[in-house]
């Protein structure tokens, strides 16, 4: 009699480990208010007496929500993300928008990248969260688009082609309207977007850090902002490739060693970034579709970061007052250290630097 066999199965079991480190980065519309207005004369006071200047009267009005193309997330490698709603368009067009939208209907006139005189537009910032909202606002006159019957609206981060948002013009009530102009009437398009960065409030993410020859440390990275829209602006230099020379007077981003453990919240502790011996980052080419920027390969060389390296830094010095010293980027601190020494080189892989969605 045959005996039964006892099967025993193969039990493969893996070590878990934290996600791959990825900065994030939504985007989402917020709000649409056009105005049919003219310029009317008023008498003002200032400083040289009782004179007169133009000031905008809306005669018509109202605020809108809109939707975020799926084709704004393929803008965002060439513009980033604070440039997406730049220009804005008009048209004829009555067809109900959709997310697969790629322009207006039937455009008719475009506006200038600059907001009117008197207006300005703006960043603001929700520190506890990491999202900005930015806010334009164009206008088109009386030559581009009075006495016309406009239906439609877009924005986009260029003056011509793909557009980033795109809706029919609407009431309070939500209903679709039809804007008829008189000769003399001009448009105004105030448009927000939202854009949210993550991990918001330099919270700490874990993260098990491999490196050859020295094993696995467990440590964490998180996003530190020191200056204003800091975040925003790196979100930007990811997700557009922008590098060491983005305006070739040095703002980029930059690779830079730890010489000393870092936590969360430890504040503009310049002592402890190696700044001196920098590497511009570079990356590789967008792959359409995929919504996220890889950062290339770097090797640091024989003569740099010879020192107890407690973790690294992607570093950004940039307009509004960013330098060295006070240095807004993300870090990543290892929960360990090893020492680099003169005799060898040290080489991290590519990663995903940043992903984005709305």
């Amino acid at each position: 009699m045959k005996q039964p066999e006892i099967i025993i199965p193969r039990i493969v079991v893996r070590r878990r480990r934290p996600p791959r480190p990825r900065i994030g980065a939504r985007v989402s519309a917020h709000y649409m208010r056009w105005e049919l207005g003219r310029y009317r004369e008023r008498l003002t006071a200032g400083p040289g007496g009782i004179g007169r200047r133009g000031i905008w009267t809306p005669e018509r009005a109202a605020e809108q929500h809109n939707m975020v193309l799926d084709n704004a997330f393929e803008l965002v490698p060439t513009a980033g993300f604070s440039k997406l709603n730049m220009y804005a368009a008009v048209g004829t067009g009555s067809t109900a928008p959709s997310a697969s939208d790629t322009t207006l209907e039937a455009e008719t006139a475009a506006s200038g990248g600059s907001p009117p005189s008197g207006e300005s537009d703006t960043i603001t910032e929700d520190t506890s969260s990491y999202t900005y909202t930015i806010q334009r606002v164009r206008e088109f006159s009386d030559a581009d688009v009075g006495g016309k019957n406009l239906t439609e609206w877009g924005w986009r981060p260029s003056s011509s082609g793909t557009l980033m948002s795109r809706e029919l013009f609407r009431d309070d009530n939500g209903d679709p309207v039809t804007l008829t102009l008189d000769a003399d009437q001009k448009l105004r398009l105030i448009y927000s977007i939202a854009v949210q960065v993550s991990p918001a409030a330099e919270s700490g993410q874990a993260q098990t850090f491999s490196l050859t020859n020295y094993g696995d440390f467990n440590g964490q990275w998180w996003v530190a902002r020191f200056h204003a829209k800091a975040p925003l602006q790196l979100a930007d230099f990811l997700a557009a490739g922008w590098g060491s020379c983005y305006t070739c007077n040095g703002v980029g981003a930059y690779w830079m060693g730890l010489t000393g453990s870092m936590q969360p919240g430890d504040g503009r502790n310049a002592s402890k970034v190696d700044y001196q011996n920098t590497y511009g980052l570079a990356y590789e080419p967008y792959v359409a579709g995929s919504r996220k920027r890889t950062v290339s390969e770097i090797t640091v060389g024989t003569g740099k970061w010879n020192h107890d390296l407690y973790g690294i830094v992607i570093g950004i010095n940039g307009s509004g007052g960013v330098v060295w010293s006070d240095m807004d980027g993300v870090y990543f601190d290892f929960g360990g250290h090893f020492t680099k020494d003169n005799l060898h080189k040290l080489t991290f892989n590519q990663f995903d630097g940043i992903s984005w969605g709305p």
